[in-house]
């Protein structure tokens, strides 16, 4: 079949890549001169199926009004906001019910868990390097942890066999000895060996190459105005200029953007813009800085070595989709930083970034096809991107071939 994907982020380029691996005959549209500009350009670089957990959980109600009241907090929400962001706030919220958390965990671990394994068979595919690492997470805390809190989440990776090592002060050091330096010594940590680290841009164009030289085609500098619908089946989009780009299929790996291109054909899905921030900045003393990936729990931040720099991310502001940087939240991943690898980095050279994470209230991506016939979507993967990419490609490649799939793709289905 001629199929459409629309988006060359890490979404989009994966799922490009699952659909031609398939056979079919796949065109990559892509608005920017280039792959991975927009969400996936500098993310914490984390491939995390040990941390995969969803935002609305039970005790967030106790967190929350603390959060919105700190300088320095991994949450934000910035007036003002759409109608559509005070629903899809409330529609998380309805999420923290215990049930809920339990079966979105349950699912996000499943789809994280399954996009590693087809991950690692991705790389034995293709040569690919992107500064990657498999030196595990280390979740951090800098204050005392009960072992009833930790057992909520280590129950889950406990049913999904993802093996784990608590670890106090020592073990933690042991990991990560450049914590010695640290101005609040760790108090204990949850470690997750099998979790990974890199660079999702670098993955991400290097794999759009691959795609490119296997016979694939990207049309980048490519805006799409619009889909054309004939007899309520989906046969392509329409450029700027109003040209038919005709396909079978068209799949929308187009993140927060989705439901803006849903809309004028009478869909809506509920994928909110989540602003998220970077700072990278370069190593001054290598064994002062991260081996890996350490996730400072106070702060909700990822410190991620790749290579010769440090990546640092977090924050998840609600700010209704709008661009740019504030000061506040750079500060907070600046303070991260500094406090736990000081001398570490070269601050002058610090570059910064933001970008909008797709993110669901449920924090489930949608991988399915939509009432529109031929009309796919992969898209509200929220911070997960990286870690459920090639999982979410190799499962909506199986829905667009009608061919069986190793896990189910019940959780991840429009709702009609």
């Amino acid at each position: 079949m001629r199929i459409l994907v629309i988006g060359a982020g890490v979404i989009g380029t994966t799922s490009a890549w699952a659909l031609q691996e398939q056979g079919h005959d796949v065109c990559l549209i892509e608005r920017q001169s280039t792959a991975a500009e927009g969400t996936s350009h500098a993310n914490a670089g984390m491939i995390t199926p040990g941390y995969t957990a969803p935002w609305p959980a039970p005790k967030i109600w106790r967190k929350l009004p603390r959060w919105l009241l700190r300088t320095h907090t991994p949450f934000a929400i910035s007036p003002p906001l759409s109608r559509r962001d005070l629903r899809w706030m409330l529609a998380s919220l309805r999420q923290c019910r215990a049930r809920c958390y339990t079966a979105n965990i349950q699912a996000m671990m499943a789809l994280s868990v399954y996009s590693q394994a087809m991950m690692a068979r991705l790389r034995d595919t293709v040569p690919l390097h992107y500064a990657q690492r498999f030196g595990g997470t280390l979740q951090l805390f800098r204050h005392p942890v009960s072992l009833t809190d930790l057992r909520l989440h280590t129950d889950y990776l406990d049913q999904r066999e993802i093996p784990y090592e608590v670890l106090d002060r020592a073990g933690c050091l042991a990991r990560e000895p450049g914590l010695e330096r640290a101005e609040t010594p760790p108090v204990s940590g949850l470690y997750m060996p099998q979790d990974e680290t890199g660079d999702c841009c670098l993955f991400t164009r290097q794999l759009a190459a691959a795609f490119v030289a296997r016979g694939g085609e990207i049309r980048y500098n490519t805006p799409v105005s619009g889909l054309l619908v004939e007899n309520g089946h989906v046969r392509g989009a329409l450029d700027q200029q109003g040209e038919a780009l005709r396909a079978e299929r068209v799949v929308l790996c187009t993140g927060h953007e989705t439901p803006a291109l849903l809309a004028p054909l009478g869909l809506d899905l509920p994928i909110a813009a989540l602003k998220g921030y970077s700072m990278t900045v370069p190593l001054r003393i290598p064994a002062y800085g991260p081996q890996s990936t350490v996730l400072d729990d106070t702060y909700k931040v990822a410190l991620t070595r790749l290579e010769n720099t440090i990546r640092v991310g977090g924050i998840a502001e609600i700010a209704g989709g709008r661009q740019g940087l504030t000061r506040r939240h750079l500060e907070t991943l600046r303070l991260s930083l500094a406090s736990l690898f000081p001398d570490s980095y070269v601050a002058e050279e610090a570059q910064f970034w933001a970008g909008q994470r797709p993110t669901t209230p449920t924090n489930l991506p949608f991988i399915a096809e939509t009432a529109l016939a031929g009309l796919y979507v992969n898209a509200g993967h929220g911070t997960f991107g990286w870690t459920m990419a090639a999982g979410a490609a190799a499962l909506l490649a199986d829905l667009v071939s009608g061919t069986p799939s190793p896990i189910s793709a019940a959780p991840y289905k429009v709702r009609k």
